[in-house]
């Protein structure tokens, strides 16, 4: 079949342009004994120069046998008339399961019915007009309302390539471990013809799964009998390296007699170190800040029988620690919707604040006080305002913006300022007295993060 390149993403070419259409698109071939599905063909058309040199090249090596091989004038008149090169891509395949078992094998089969295909234009021609730039590739079909597709045009064609080759490789691990609790989503790659040329599809299968993440830290801080899920979710992230881990990419199947987990953002797998403890200096949790402190030993040990670095391990757990703080704080305090008001006594700020503010004159404490009064409204409005859906602990974590109302009507500029300056030094406070749990504020911004 000519040139084949085994990839992970498709490579650009200078001089280059991908041919959107032709006949091994999507087809299994073998290369080296190895299993793997084309993607993509990018075509060179040569120079006359090169044309020319081709020839010449292609008669001195046909000189020798010339005569006697009428292979030898086939392959001249290639050499000759060829007008490109080309070069196709191909990503390894993985046979999650027997094409007779595979429900998206079943579905594909059906959607390469002629019934379908209509559906399957009509829905991606409202894809493309609505988009306006087709990097938003997601969409859906109301006959097969299990799963999702994606088109992978240009803008997201290499996190797809990527999440489905990693979900392959996920699957792979979950079958060679005997990961019996972890569960990834069936997934295909496959074409259809669209507006003349084709399109490439990834398909994936809809876990049923709770998408509320308060809901999903509830049931890791909760559950009975996890102690099996997680010690397979510690070896699965040292197998793969899978590192976006928090509970949004984890959450636990609906209805499972067991508790399992359901592997669904598998798009990032470079370090198991940041998977099993996070990383301080990005977003990620990690296993360890996911979990209990009944958990921890197990995943430290995994870690340790991997090789893993466990330099963020101690950390993780520090972290993890003062979270799980916040369930006694509201018993405490008798927290139970979550939509409690925030009531402040008299002197809240303690004498030491009090005296640093009216060091200068009596109406720098007065605008301080004046400051908290509307800081306490507007955390209670943001209390008021949370979600039914979330859990009490979440209705109580909010972000507090003082470039907004209540805060941005202080006066002049240069008064706002003034004022506003103190608002960090205000949170402390009520923290370090209990009436909040914590808060951070963002770096180079008036935004502050509450837990109350």
């Amino acid at each position: 079949m000519g040139n084949i390149k085994v990839v992970s993403q498709i490579p650009s070419y200078r001089g280059w342009e991908e041919v959107k259409s032709f006949k091994s698109l999507g087809r299994v071939v073998d290369v080296q004994g190895r299993q793997v599905r084309i993607i993509a063909k990018k075509e060179r058309s040569f120079s006359f120069i090169e044309r020319i040199e081709r020839f010449f090249l292609g008669v001195l090596r046909l000189l020798p046998t010339l005569l006697c091989s009428t292979y030898s004038w086939k392959t001249l008149r290639k050499l000759v008339t060829a007008k490109a090169e080309t070069v196709r891509f191909a990503i390894p395949h993985v046979v999650t399961s027997s094409p007779t078992s595979s429900p998206t094998k079943r579905v594909i089969n059906q959607l390469n019915l002629h019934t379908n295909k209509e559906a399957i234009e009509a829905a991606l021609k409202q894809f493309v007009n609505t988009s306006g730039e087709e990097g938003a590739s997601l969409f859906s079909l109301a006959k097969f309302p299990n799963y999702i597709f994606r088109t992978a045009t240009a803008s997201s064609e290499k996190s797809i390539l990527a999440r489905h080759e990693n979900m392959q490789k996920a699957a792979q691990v979950c079958r060679d471990r005997k990961l019996d609790r972890l569960v990834v989503p069936d997934t295909e790659l496959f074409c259809v013809e669209h507006a003349g040329s084709q399109k490439r599809i990834f398909m994936e299968e809809k876990l049923d799964t709770d998408a509320n993440v308060s809901h999903q830290e509830h049931y890791f801080n909760n559950k009975p009998n996890l102690e099996k899920t997680v010690r397979q979710l510690a070896v699965f992230i040292c197998e793969t390296g899978f590192d976006n881990v928090d509970w949004h990419s984890i959450p636990f199947l609906q209805d499972s007699a067991e508790p399992k987990i359901g592997l669904i953002d598998l798009e990032s797998m470079d370090d198991p170190s940041v998977g099993l403890f996070g990383c301080p200096h990005s977003k990620r949790r990690g296993l360890v800040r996911c979990v209990t402190q009944s958990h921890w030993e197990t995943i430290g040990g995994i870690a340790q029988d991997y090789g893993v670095d466990t330099d963020n391990f101690e950390a993780a757990c520090r972290h993890r620690l003062r979270e799980l703080e916040l369930i006694p704080y509201h018993q405490n305090r008798g927290i139970k919707t979550g939509t409690e008001a925030l009531i402040i006594g008299e002197n809240a700020l303690g004498l030491p604040l009090a005296q640093e503010v009216s060091a200068v004159n009596i109406k720098s404490r007065m605008d301080v006080e004046h400051l908290l009064l509307r800081i306490v409204d507007a955390i209670n409005s943001k209390l008021q305002a949370s979600s039914d859906a979330d859990t009490p602990a979440a209705r109580r974590r909010f972000t507090l913006d003082t470039e907004e109302s209540p805060f941005i009507d202080l006066g002049n500029r240069a008064a706002y300022d003034k004022t506003t300056s103190w608002v960090g030094h205000i949170l402390q406070t009520l923290v370090e007295k209990g009436y909040l749990f914590s808060y951070t504020a963002e770096e180079e911004s008036k935004k502050y993060h509450i837990q109350a």
